[in-house]
């Protein structure tokens, strides 16, 4: 929100903000400065999505109805439990942090309008316990036979990145982000979609179906590239099947797009897409509208954006 005040283009993390309020307050103030606003969700620039989404815009499955994503996150432990990411405190829940990149590409597969309503369930299952809150893997006499033990100076990131990272145990009695959720979300149309989040599991993928009218389209993500989309189809045997190749770059070759978008935004504002920077507003919305359902165990109603004026 400074930044606008100072007239600047802004490309922001993902996801927007923590509540629905606060995200609503960064689009009044992009509205009032008129700049461009870009939001890191790059997913949508990876060769995958991309292919995706020129297969369902043919037609091939016919209107969509209804779809599910699924987010399996091998390295949930590690990424999220070793810091404060592992408090609501601080990173509010993990359906945002982690979920908003699906979310976002959910809500756009569907194309059925924006969200309107969620409902969600949650709970910590895997992570969290009674160790102190202090204990480190450094420090720890289970270092050698935990697989949860990180080398602190020099944590090997999934992109292939090393970074010093904090030990903390994963089960520590502070840990209380859910490390699994289930959320069903309604949308204007009246179509409705699921997105489910497991940080627990053994493979580190994102997995989509959709089914249409005229047939289901199934998709893999994976950090290797190694890419699959499906087409199955109703009353008949025959598949399509498609293998997308990265063009290079990380999240699929959607990092060095969604810089060159931005980049490209900025030399000429017209070209900035408003219905995305909208829809990054929309995932982050869900994310934190379903944590608040998880915690009051009923649906949770999404407000319309704030009125753009340009």
């Amino acid at each position: 929100m400074q930044a606008f005040g100072y007239g600047k283009h802004v490309l922001l993390e993902k996801p927007i903000a923590q509540s629905v309020a606060d995200s609503d307050d960064i689009i009044r103030a992009w509205d009032e400065a008129g700049t461009v606003l870009c939001v890191g969700l790059e997913l949508r620039y990876s060769a995958i999505f991309m292919r995706m989404r020129e297969i369902l815009d043919a037609g091939t499955i016919g209107d969509i109805l209804t779809g599910i994503a699924v987010d399996n996150v091998s390295v949930g432990g590690n990424y999220f439990y070793h810091d404060r990411q592992r408090t609501k405190a601080y990173t509010v829940s993990l359906l945002m942090q982690k979920g908003v990149h699906t979310i976002d590409l959910l809500n756009w597969f569907m194309d059925a309008g924006r969200p309107t309503r969620v409902y969600a369930t949650g709970s910590l299952l895997y992570y969290g316990g009674d160790a102190a809150n202090d204990k480190r893997c450094r420090d720890c006499d289970r270092r050698d036979e935990c697989p949860f033990f990180v080398q602190h100076d020099r944590f090997l990131m999934d992109y292939g990145v090393t970074v010093e990272k904090e030990d903390f145990c994963v089960f520590a009695e502070e840990a209380d982000v859910n490390d699994n959720s289930q959320v069903i979300v309604t949308y204007e149309s009246g179509k409705s979609a699921v997105y489910t989040e497991c940080h627990f599991t053994p493979e580190y993928t994102r997995d989509f179906w959709f089914v249409g009218e005229d047939g289901k389209m199934s998709a893999q993500y994976n950090n290797e590239c190694n890419f699959v989309i499906r087409n199955q189809y109703r009353h008949t045997d025959h598949i399509d099947e498609w293998h997308p190749r990265s063009s290079g770059g990380g999240h699929g070759g959607g990092d060095p797009l969604i810089q060159q978008a931005f980049l490209d935004w900025v030399r000429d504002p017209e070209k900035m897409d408003v219905a995305q920077s909208l829809a990054a507003r929309d995932a982050t919305c869900v994310g934190a509208a379903a944590e608040v359902s998880i915690e009051t165990g009923m649906p949770v109603d999404i407000p319309p954006p704030p009125e753009l004026h340009f």
